[in-house]
């Protein structure tokens, strides 16, 4: 039988290893709760954001005309667009993070994205 002799500073360690994991949940949890879904909506190189949580009706100009796009509920979609297929608006809506739809011969990009204070990613 192998005996394995911890000592005091094996203790510490494993404490002190324990704690920053524990502290790590709690920073991750609370953080994912403070951050707001915003909808960003991308038309002629512009950027438009709103936030998800407040019920409204955007008009937006694009290349072929204006697109009609609606916050309800906390979920996004467009409700009338100019293009000739109408793709876009039988996509149905967007609600979570990183969701997206668009109407390409409007040029007019729509985006669910976490509050904007957040980096998710990046590179040198």
């Amino acid at each position: 039988m192998i005996r394995i002799k911890i000592k005091f500073l094996d203790i510490i360690i494993i404490i002190i290893s324990i704690a920053i994991t524990v502290f790590s949940f709690i920073k991750i949890k609370n953080n994912s709760k403070s951050s707001k879904p915003m909808l960003i909506i991308t038309a002629e190189k512009t950027n438009y954001i709103y936030p998800m949580d407040k019920d409204a009706i955007y008009k937006v100009e694009g290349l072929m005309g204006t697109s009609i796009i609606q916050v309800k509920d906390g979920k996004a979609f467009f409700v009338d667009s100019p293009c000739p297929n109408k793709n876009c608006v039988h996509a149905g809506h967007i609600s979570c993070n990183g969701e997206w739809n668009a109407c390409l011969p409007n040029s007019i990009f729509i985006r669910i994205q976490q509050d904007q204070s957040e980096i998710d990613a990046s590179a040198f």
